[in-house]
């Protein structure tokens, strides 16, 4: 499990490249909030709706002449994207990065940093 850990004087945070760059803990002054990890991606931590939020009708979307067709993880429609599922880089002690990929249709990145790490 590849995580990122940021501490401060009352909080805890641990990000997981690997299950979908996630927050797979949050503790503050002592008090987990986060719901610890589960077989279902949708059901635990909290996680980035990348490339997209809500539910896409039968996982098909379509913008100036391409159509998407999306992985229909809440059958019949696709729901908050699936960077949740995938594997994110690590590219620094402190950087996690994801790059849109298949199926999505469009370029983009999600690149996250943060101030301190351990």
């Amino acid at each position: 499990m590849k995580l990122l850990e940021l501490d401060s004087a009352t909080a805890h945070v641990s990000v997981d490249a690997h299950a979908g760059g996630r927050l797979s803990s949050l503790v503050v002054h002592g008090l987990e909030l986060l719901v610890a990890e589960r077989d279902d991606p949708l059901a635990w931590g909290s996680y980035p709706m990348i490339p997209f939020a809500g539910r896409i009708r039968r996982g098909q979307v379509a913008f100036r002449g391409t159509t998407a067709h999306l992985p229909l993880n809440a059958p019949p429609h696709a729901m908050h994207g699936y960077g949740f599922v995938s594997e994110w880089e690590q590219t620094t002690d402190n950087e996690l990065r994801w790059v849109f990929a298949e199926p999505w249709p469009w370029a983009g990145k999600i690149i996250t940093e943060s101030g301190s790490s351990r």
